[in-house]
């Protein structure tokens, strides 16, 4: 099966999926803000935070691995395909174990990370669950590579995407019942359980020959390979989470759980949208692993010149949507009283753009191994972050936190780009930095006439924010199609969407 076809699947069943987890979340969410108390949404906010931290244990080994895998997945080289996944089984359980034993450590100083409890019971209870969680999440995890490096991300999201469905419903219902957020995390736990569980029996049944070589590992030259890429990853993984997940550690040290609530709403939304759009990048590695190992340079930057043009039209569309519907949307779903201010919504949708053509460029840097080349530069990122956010959040408040993220981002976002032109694709980056500033132009450009426009719809209820981002959305990618529609970018995916086409009528035929 293609490359096109395999990718068009994982799209697919990867947006079609997260489609459906983002209603059934924001279900889930008005029933939560309307059966506990708003500080939950802080506890919650706070503690995957710091479990994020945690998860640092991971060390990058998982992608390492699965880059390792390409060449032998292409080869069809079955011995070096189970001697990775006994290595991968190995040092995910020793992980697990590393995890649990780091979180333990923590639960003594959860006090630090809180200024107030605003009157929440159980705390300790709750940080217990939610370790346990992040733990079982590395349990079984590892049959997964084999389905992801075979491009076949489309059977790990069917199972994944229909049990947090299937959460989100007995969540919905335990809250409506109980009122009670402990066995709303029990439910989390052992649904994430089953879903792995499945993953794995799926993965055997595909791939019968896992088990006839359980216990070989690969020769002493492949896994000094696998942890060389494992340590780059680790540094730049350490930086991606203080740049990431330190957010709302700061939001509530200094501001409390209530403030961290506030914007967990608004991270919601942005997440929610974020993985639905990654979703659909994320779905081109594995095809991008494969060309790599079996293609050239040339092909290379082609395809990443037309995914790169899609990323940066699909993640500046979001974000001129999030500068003018955001608040709007969070006063109709949950009410008056939750919103941010408007420098806070500024700079968040600002590191969602940032990160997001980041994203893009990280899928080929993930698929074409170069970790170690931009080892420390995250590692810079995330302490000059943290230090930012710090010394920032002291003079312009809760805003501050974000802004030291901005700022960390701008100062080496040029990096990532670097590394890949030159290390992947061995070619000068300058076109891509004359693009990327054009791009921005251009956004602001179609940004503004958006915001021109939605100034004539009246009203703030749900009718006059559905025309307002129907406006949005002629007048922005109108503008767009009219920039854009002579440039090479828009071309090659014009090509691609019809060969797919044409692709998938011969197929059903």
């Amino acid at each position: 099966m293609s490359r096109t076809i395999n990718s068009t699947k994982n799209i697919i069943t990867g947006v079609g999926g997260q489609i459906l987890v983002a209603v059934l979340q924001f279900a889930c969410r008005t029933v939560f803000i309307h059966t506990l108390d708003a500080a939950y949404f802080g506890v919650n906010g706070l503690f995957l935070n710091i479990l994020n931290v945690l998860s640092l244990s991971e060390l990058g080994i998982g992608t390492a691995l699965i880059y390792g895998m390409y060449a032998p997945v292409a080869e069809g080289d079955k011995r070096a395909i189970c001697q990775k996944m006994n290595l991968y089984r190995l040092l995910y359980r020793l992980i697990a174990g590393f995890t649990l034993v780091a979180g333990l450590i923590v639960f003594p100083f959860l006090d630090f990370f809180i200024k107030d409890d605003a009157g929440i019971s159980n705390i300790s209870l709750l940080y217990i669950l939610y370790l346990l969680n992040t733990v079982s999440s590395y349990l079984l995890v590892y049959k997964r590579s084999i389905l992801d490096t075979n491009q076949q991300s489309y059977i790990c999201n069917i199972y994944q995407k229909g049990f947090t469905l299937l959460q989100n419903v007995l969540q919905m219902a335990v809250l409506f019942i109980f009122h009670d957020f402990i066995l709303y995390l029990l439910v989390q736990i052992v649904t994430g359980l089953v879903s792995n569980w499945l993953i794995s029996r799926k993965a055997d049944k595909m791939y019968p020959f896992l088990k006839e070589n359980t216990r070989e590992l690969p020769p002493k030259d492949e896994v000094r390979a696998i942890f060389k890429n494992a340590y780059a990853i680790s540094l730049a993984r350490f930086g991606g989470t203080l740049a990431s997940s330190t957010d709302n550690l700061l939001l509530s040290a200094y501001a409390g759980l209530q403030l961290v609530g506030l914007y967990s709403n608004y991270s919601l939304i942005i997440a929610n949208v974020s993985n639905l759009v990654r979703a659909v990048f994320s779905s081109f590695t594995a095809s991008v692993g494969n060309l790599g190992a079996i293609g050239n340079k040339q092909t290379l930057v082609k395809t990443f010149s037309a995914i790169n043009f899609m990323g940066y039209w699909a993640y500046s569309y979001c974000s001129v949507c999030f500068m003018l519907l955001i608040t709007p949307f969070v006063n109709i779903w949950v009410g008056p009283g939750y919103e941010l201010s408007p420098l806070i919504v500024f700079l968040v949708v600002t590191i969602f753009y940032m990160s997001g053509l980041r994203a893009v460029i990280s899928v080929y840097r993930d698929a074409l191994g170069l970790y170690w080349y931009d080892r420390y530069k995250a590692f810079v990122e995330g302490i000059l972050n943290l230090a930012l956010s710090i010394a920032l959040v002291n003079v312009m408040g809760p805003a501050g936190v974000f802004a030291g993220t901005v700022v960390s981002v701008l100062c080496v976002f040029w990096y990532d780009t670097h590394i890949l032109y030159h290390y992947g694709f061995e070619c000068s980056s300058k076109s891509y930095f004359v693009t990327y500033f054009i791009n921005l132009l251009t956004m602001i450009v179609a940004g503004g006439a958006s915001f021109l426009m939605v100034q004539i719809v009246p009203g703030e209820n749900l009718l006059s924010w559905i025309a307002k981002g129907l406006l949005i959305t002629v007048v922005y990618n109108g503008l767009m199609i009219l920039f854009y529609h002579r440039t090479e970018e828009f071309s090659l995916v014009m090509e691609k969407l019809a060969f797919l086409k044409n692709k998938l009528k011969f197929t059903k035929k």
